[in-house]
């Protein structure tokens, strides 16, 4: 599912000092990275035409990151909701791992569209 585009060996001196031996680079991180340089280009396309970027508050962008790792959190839950069920202690256990990426659209961007709409945002 995850397949590997590239695998690298670090060098002595970095893997002493990271702990690792290798840095793998996944499929889905460079979907990652091209989905982010589309939308910085779309935004500084936009602002050129009168979408005014500058008066999106700070609020916009912590929604972002607080409903991506809400949704992403919540969707990795519902893919073996018994686990969490029995084990209920595993819900705050954020930072080991578990997001799940459609997770994270599917409420970002209503929650973008949400908070366009009550800021009266020319969208």
């Amino acid at each position: 599912m995850h397949s590997a585009l590239f695998i690298f060996q670090l060098p002595k001196l970095l893997s002493n000092f990271s702990g690792s031996q290798e840095i793998t680079i996944y499929s889905y991180v460079i979907c990652i990275v091209i989905g982010t340089i589309v939308a910085a280009v779309y935004t500084l396309w936009n602002s050129k035409i009168g979408f005014e970027t500058a008066k999106l508050s700070n609020t916009f962008f912590y929604l972002i990151f607080v409903a991506g790792f809400l949704g992403g959190k919540f969707f990795y839950y519902m893919q073996n909701p018994m686990l969490y069920i029995d084990n209920p202690a595993l819900l705050f256990d954020n930072f080991s791992g578990g997001f799940v990426f459609y997770g994270s659209v599917i409420t970002i961007i209503p929650s973008i569209i949400w908070y366009l709409k009550s800021e009266k945002s020319k969208f």
